[in-house]
């Protein structure tokens, strides 16, 4: 942990074996702002930033773990993690609810990038992958809602503020990606009424 303030590391953390691949911040419910680490042990680690202590570690995946991020919500963020299985895993980080919530299938090469993106009034997820594709999915529902193809291994992502906007970073170089918010809205529920003619 660097100290800004002081200019110097004031605290270093280890418990991954082997390299520490994402990093990313979170919300939780009970134990407010945590620090969530993934690497090549496979594991997820959620670190106290202010004392450097860490909850039970969780085993993420079978294999390595690329990447890591937040999916907002209300009270509590879920960590959404990928790996190169191809899949992305979604758990939460409250003590006492060691369980992973879902799995999303879909990719075919190493998840290499993830980020989440606020569209038409919810939050939705976006990973990159070495599969030379970039996917966008509902998390709530558990559903991919687009496929997007580029050319080359995608390796990176970085969304605008408004989230109308992605930049894919690829081995290739940049691809620049606007989403319609109106493509994917929610479909609407029946009332129990009778259609207008």
């Amino acid at each position: 942990m660097y100290d800004v303030a002081v200019r110097d590391v004031t605290s270093r953390w280890q418990a991954h074996r082997g390299s520490v691949r994402a990093l990313c911040g979170i919300r939780s419910a009970s134990l407010g702002l945590l620090l969530a680490s993934v690497g090549d042990d496979a594991a997820l680690r959620l670190w106290d930033p202010r004392s450097g202590g860490q909850p039970r570690p969780r085993r993420a995946h079978s294999r390595i773990v690329r990447a890591v991020c937040p999916v907002p919500s209300p009270d509590t963020d879920l960590i959404a993690i990928g790996g190169s299985d191809g899949t992305i895993r979604l758990w939460d980080p409250d003590p006492g609810d060691d369980a992973q919530t879902c799995v999303l299938e879909g990719h075919t090469g190493w998840v290499r990038a993830l980020t989440p993106v606020a569209l038409a009034d919810r939050t939705l997820l976006i990973s990159a992958s070495g599969d030379r594709t970039v996917r966008l999915w509902d998390p709530e529902a558990r559903i991919c809602l687009a496929v997007i193809p580029v050319q080359r291994p995608a390796t990176s992502l970085a969304v605008s503020s408004r989230g109308l906007n992605v930049c894919v970073g690829s081995e290739g170089g940049l691809v620049a990606l606007r989403l319609n918010p109106y493509l994917f809205q929610p479909p609407l529920r029946a009332t129990g009424g009778q259609p207008s003619r």
